[in-house]
């Protein structure tokens, strides 16, 4: 069984043809690959529209686990974790963020990466050259790095 994550800017404006080219994606990582588990972190427009994406894919391939991985609220308490877990299978902490302060974002993405086969990206090269720091284009170097598959759809 393969797993899928996704990162992406997090003010991203999908056009109506890269949101069709998402699902097409995401239905073929299921059919083509035997992609059966999602990872997402939730960081910002993205994530939220590759989540519902892989939801409306749940009603039609429902033994597709979605799971979150929490690394911004740590702290949160039981109730979130509750209530994260209508929207999701499993929701968890990964141990490489704990305490991570600032560097949070990195080892969730790192740790979503280290263990997915695929990686499914918005990244535009034209944001990172107006911003020194982009999440992204951190995790997509060092998914690159790890040799995982990445799919860009803003390409």
């Amino acid at each position: 069984m393969a797993k899928c994550m996704f990162i992406g800017h997090r003010d991203a404006e999908l056009t109506s043809m890269q949101e069709e080219k998402l699902k097409g994606i995401v239905e073929k990582l299921i059919v083509d690959n035997n992609v059966t588990t999602f990872y997402f972190s939730e960081v910002g427009d993205f994530d939220a529209i590759a989540k519902m994406v892989v939801d409306e894919m749940k009603e039609k391939y429902p033994y597709i686990k979605r799971i979150f991985v929490c690394g911004k609220y740590q702290n949160a308490g039981e109730r979130y974790y509750k209530w994260k877990l209508e929207h999701y299978e499993e929701c968890y902490v990964p141990e490489e963020a704990i305490g991570a302060k600032r560097n949070t974002h990195i080892k969730t993405n790192e740790h979503m990466i280290n263990n997915s086969n695929y990686v499914v990206a918005y990244y535009n090269k034209s944001y990172y050259l107006a911003k020194t720091k982009s999440g992204t284009r951190i995790a997509l170097d060092y998914a690159h790095q790890k040799r995982k598959m990445i799919i860009n759809i803003f390409e």
